[in-house]
């Protein structure tokens, strides 16, 4: 069995990195929505080989 995390996030650059190494071990797929940062989250993710998926805000979480 794998275990992927879906989550979104916008200007984390400060704790984006905290949050997939406290999370790497745990996890086997990781897919990251960035909802427009403009701040470094975005290079911060992909340091770590992840891939981002980018969404444009629309002021529904669940759509995200």
């Amino acid at each position: 069995m794998s275990i992927g995390l879906v989550t979104i996030c916008k200007n984390e650059e400060k704790t984006i990195g905290l949050f997939i190494r406290s999370l790497s071990g745990l996890v086997d797929n990781f897919y990251i929505v960035d909802t427009g940062s403009s701040d470094d989250t975005v290079n911060i993710i992909k340091e770590y080989g992840l891939p981002v998926y980018n969404y444009k805000w629309s002021n529904d979480f669940r759509a995200a």
